[in-house]
């Protein structure tokens, strides 16, 4: 725009094409290719006043994409830290699930018992082993039975476990952070 009125400017000059005129109560300098010098200056203002503006949003928008940045990294060493804590968990829990005397003896039984069964055959060793196994499972964990029944929801008689243990399972449940393992 400002290269277009230098253009006519120079032209006008050139031509000496030039009038002035009031209009509409405002000077008006111009000539019949459409030069308006008068108001040349308040245009310039307004495209000055636009790029401000505009600049102004920009700053604004890469502020706020910067917070928007800073919250994901943030956010990402969180989920870092969560996924390294929950694979520690998982081994943890691997190497207390080997470590039970109880459950593997369940799982030496479940063993033993497949091979009895579906393979039919048979060795004095595991006899021992379902005779030690039926033990293990035979024994009762009113805490981890309780578990069954609240925290698991996998069981909904709960007459048996009153019957079985003499208490309701929440109540044992709730018990259960006082047991010394």
């Amino acid at each position: 725009m400002i290269e277009d009125a230098k253009l006519k400017l120079e032209r006008a000059l050139r031509d000496e094409d030039l009038y002035f005129q009031d209009m509409r109560d405002e000077p008006f300098v111009g000539n019949h290719g459409g030069l308006n010098l008068a108001k040349l200056a308040l245009d310039v203002q307004a495209v000055k006043d636009e790029l401000a503006s505009q600049k102004k949003k920009h700053l604004h928008q890469e502020k706020i994409l910067k917070r928007h940045e800073e919250k994901h990294l943030h956010q990402e060493k969180i989920l870092k830290r969560h996924e390294k804590e929950i694979s520690r968990q998982k081994k943890q829990l691997s190497h207390l699930t080997v470590s039970s005397k109880e459950y593997m003896q369940v799982r030496n039984l479940f063993i033993s018992v497949f091979k009895r069964d579906k393979l039919h055959t048979i060795e004095s060793s595991d006899l021992k082993i379902i005779t030690d196994g039926n033990i293990a499972a035979d024994n009762g964990d009113a805490f981890a039975d309780a578990a069954l029944y609240t925290s698991l929801n996998q069981r909904s008689d709960r007459d048996t476990f009153v019957t079985l243990y003499g208490l309701r399972p929440e109540l044992v449940s709730r018990m259960s952070k006082y047991r010394v393992f």
